[in-house]
């Protein structure tokens, strides 16, 4: 009989813990001594007593439920937690961060024992990829010639082709009687003056 064991099965802890913490101890040492072998299920959480010092300098003798989530803090203090703007994903940063080594040891292993071809080339190129290293990426060094034209001539060049364009919808409209050409109405004048008092 291990000491956890006895520990466990001693009378006196209904009363020292909640129900809730024994169970989820005992299902703990169970996994420990027997793993669910599922890799869909999460392990169980070993519940733990809350980090929390409080302003008396007394550590809080509420408990946490271990999940990671819960960083170690009980209900009560999980609730007076104010988190930053951000703080999830740059915890989500940290933990890729952790993993990434265990990820490169899976790519290396599935490059040097996978059995199936497609594998192996995915796992190196996905390594080759994160370090830097890309395939199939074609550089063209040589340089197009555009228009080296001063930008002077071909405003001009524009321009009179406007100028061209503007003086034909004119014969245009004056062929079809749209703008009459008739002078006689315009009368001379002089500007006047008015004198200040």
């Amino acid at each position: 009989m291990c000491i956890r064991d006895s520990l466990l099965a001693e009378s006196a802890t209904d009363y020292l813990v909640p129900p809730w913490v024994i169970g989820a101890t005992r299902m703990w040492v169970k996994e420990q001594d027997e793993p669910v072998a599922s890799a869909k299920r999460q392990p169980t959480a070993l519940p733990t007593r809350c980090r929390t010092i409080k302003d008396d300098n007394i550590r809080c003798m509420l408990w946490s439920s271990g999940r990671p989530k819960d960083d170690g803090l009980c209900r009560v203090h999980l609730r007076s937690v104010k988190k930053r703007p951000g703080e999830d994903i740059e915890r989500a940063r940290a933990k890729l961060t952790q993993a990434a080594p265990y990820a490169v040891d899976m790519l290396e292993d599935m490059m040097e024992n996978a059995i199936s071809e497609p594998v192996k080339l995915k796992a190196a190129t996905e390594i080759l990829d994160r370090a830097g290293i890309r395939g199939g990426v074609e550089f063209d060094a040589s340089v197009k010639v555009i228009d080296s034209r001063p930008a002077a001539i071909i405003i001009q060049e524009r321009l009179d082709r406007l100028a061209a364009s503007a003086t034909e919808r004119a014969i245009e409209l004056n062929a079809a009687g749209v703008i009459q050409s008739d002078t006689s109405d315009i009368q001379d004048a002089e500007v006047v003056k008015e004198e200040e008092s």
